[in-house]
């Protein structure tokens, strides 16, 4: 060591103690797992060998702390160790000179927190709620957070399954969290329709359920009318829709459109069509409750992407009971000597409900639509119920006693029940009422 003073060094310089530049180890990385700690390093040349020590204070030396065994020249593992706990650990390179002395270097020094595996997520539900999509899930557990991705596909991932973090990147895109409990989707497509939950902790995450859901209109107006041997089912069909899933399930609401405990029926509109407008689904009478739901298909969206099924208007309940006909004609009759007459014949089966009646209308202009449209041909009124169960009835009426406004050469009919609310469970069977009777 020399001194200057003016521009000008000394002539003589003072000697200093031998200092040693120890090279440490390159690329130290740190796993942290469940109760456990792994270190990976690269060894510089001529190192006699590689001490780690682990301390809950960053240890002083390589002399200090607790001694973690290493595993091969570039590994160590530390086990038994307390999950949400951070662990200090030193790594220094221990060299050996040709007189058998040892120094080891300063060392490098990190911390690391081991935790518990990820737990997949529970009670995850998607549903639409106005034109967003809502997803929510049970609170985790400390240090796990969730993270909600759309998805063009179903990921191919069981619930359950580890994957590193950063690969969620590639299963979908990400939606920013509100809260521990709950994503918001602001612009879901029906290109996108699955919401798969990942619960992330660490550098790794798990994949939990996976549900479909899109912005779309249920079905409105859902009718059920009880037929013979089961039920008839109509609704009026949103925009851009072509096809529903109905389903089926005694005693209680379906939980979906893939619900493994419902009766599943797939129904395009042209089937609808054919079926005059209606779908028929046949159950056994008096068998109990039966809860249908009827979800849309959005035109264009994936096969398995429906409409929420939330609405009131497409659901209903039904109880099948045994149901009645009443079967009925009118006809002209001409006879010799005669005016021309009305002969009306009608017979009822024997169903469990009174039997409130029937009227039958008519009038020249076309088929009646209601029981004040038109003149009433019949009226009856059964006396008492067990005269006329499965007994048929005839009548016959004189034309000239019909009064028809604006009358014509042409007579429709139809029947009508009185008290309809009462008879629900009574099926009328017409004839072809549109061919009006010829009464010249």
């Amino acid at each position: 060591m020399f001194t200057k003073r003016n521009g000008l060094y000394s002539r003589v310089g003072s000697a200093t103690e031998v200092v040693l530049t120890l090279a440490e180890v390159r690329n130290l990385t740190t796993d942290a797992g469940d109760g456990t700690v792994a270190l990976r390093w690269q060894t510089p040349p001529n190192v006699a060998r590689v001490l780690v020590h682990r301390g809950l204070q960053p240890p002083k030396d390589s002399t200090d702390g607790t001694v973690v065994p290493t595993v091969g020249p570039g590994y160590a593992q530390d086990t038994d160790l307390q999950n949400g706990r951070t662990y200090y650990y030193l790594v220094c390179c221990v060299y050996r000179f040709s007189d058998g002395q040892e120094v080891a270097s300063a060392g490098l020094c990190c911390l690391v927190t081991p935790s518990a595996p990820p737990q997949p997520v529970t009670d995850f539900h998607v549903q639409a709620e106005g034109t967003r999509v809502m997803c929510t899930w049970s609170p985790m557990a400390h240090g796990q957070v969730v993270t909600v991705v759309r998805c063009t596909t179903r990921p191919a991932l069981r619930p359950g399954a580890l994957l590193n973090a950063e690969a969620l990147a590639r299963v979908g895109r990400w939606l920013p969290q509100l809260s521990p409990d709950r994503v918001e989707d602001p612009a879901p497509t029906p290109q996108e329709p699955y919401y798969a939950a990942f619960t992330i902790a660490g550098p790794w995450a798990v994949a939990g359920p996976v549900h479909s859901c899109i912005v779309a209109e249920d079905v409105t107006h859902l009718r059920a009318t009880l037929i013979r041997g089961g039920v008839k089912l109509s609704w009026d069909w949103p925009a851009n829709c072509q096809a529903v899933v109905i389903a089926r399930r005694q005693g209680e609401w379906p939980a979906g459109p893939h619900d493994s405990q419902a009766t599943i029926f797939h129904w395009a509109l042209s089937q609808y069509c054919q079926h005059q407008e209606s779908f028929r689904d046949t159950l056994e009478p008096d068998s109990g409750e039966y809860c249908y739901i009827v979800y849309a298909q959005p035109a264009g969206a994936p096969e398995l992407a429906y409409a929420p099924g939330t609405s009131s208007e497409c659901r209903c309940r039904v109880r099948p009971m045994r149901i009645g006909q009443l079967t009925y004609s009118v006809r002209v009759v001409k006879g010799w000597f005669r005016p021309l007459e009305l002969e009306r014949r009608w017979e009822a089966d024997s169903y469990p409900q009174p039997f409130s009646g029937f009227v039958i209308v008519s009038n020249s202009r076309g088929v009646p639509k209601s029981l004040e449209d038109g003149v009433p041909l019949l009226r009856w009124e059964p006396q008492n119920p067990q005269d006329y169960r499965g007994v048929p009835q005839s009548q016959r009426l004189n034309l000239g006693d019909i009064s028809l406004q604006q009358p014509t050469a042409r007579l429709y009919y139809k029947l009508f029940l009185l008290n309809p609310a009462a008879q629900e469970t009574l099926l009328v069977k017409h004839p072809d009422v549109s061919r009006p009777l010829a009464l010249s």
